[in-house]
């Protein structure tokens, strides 16, 4: 498979388009599959494999990343600080998409909004928060882990 490299005027950086496009179907494919395993009470195995296109999105981004900081890597940008610039870009996004989860799950009765507060640094939930579930797992707001929020 080959992508056609391309230059938007203004911009100095290549875009791989056919790349971009790529990982933007694999991201609907999986929000779509989200949405239907959530909106369904059976099981829909809809779009079929969906679970690859997050293998396909993942390794797409890794080349696109890749590319996009190799001249900042090999110029001598440290590791540390590779890692804050991604966070800084990322974690607005993860902390709004988060909130609003807590904000849905309190207002329908999920009873582990507690672990909003440790989910805001990345971290798992604590033993004594699911003490008195029947459902234990480390990250309950992600609630794919096999069981769906009640």
């Amino acid at each position: 498979m080959s992508s056609k490299k391309t230059t938007i005027p203004g911009q100095s950086e290549h875009i791989y388009l056919v790349l971009d496009a790529l990982r933007g179907v694999a991201a609907i494919t999986i929000t779509c599959a989200h949405y239907i395993e959530y909106a369904s009470n059976d099981i829909i195995k809809w779009p079929p494999a969906a679970q690859l296109a997050v293998d396909f999105f993942y390794i797409l981004s890794g080349f696109v990343v890749a590319h996009a900081y190799e001249k900042h890597l090999l110029s001598g940008l440290t590791a540390t600080r590779f890692m804050l610039r991604r966070l800084i870009r990322l974690y607005p996004l993860y902390w709004l998409g988060l909130t609003i989860a807590f904000v849905v799950f309190l207002f329908s009765g999920y009873p582990y909004t507690r672990s909003y507060w440790f989910s805001i640094f990345f971290l798992p939930s604590p033993r004594w928060i699911m003490a008195h579930s029947a459902v234990k797992f480390l990250y309950p707001l992600n609630w794919r882990n096999g069981t769906k929020p009640t």
